[in-house]
């Protein structure tokens, strides 16, 4: 009986740092993929450029 009730909380500790972990992870994920809000200019294409700047 002792054992079923350690094996219990252990799992339960488990859990909580999977959840953890995982939202840790999701958040750094976000900022990776999310970075910037600023709305510049972006950088023109190739073609729009004239033949001496390529």
């Amino acid at each position: 009986m002792k054992l079923l009730k350690y094996g219990t909380k252990i799992l339960k500790i488990l859990f909580v740092i999977f959840i953890i972990m995982n939202s840790i992870a999701f958040f750094h994920a976000y900022k990776f993929t999310h970075f910037s809000e600023n709305k510049s200019e972006k950088t023109k294409s190739p073609e729009n450029y004239l033949r001496l700047k390529r």
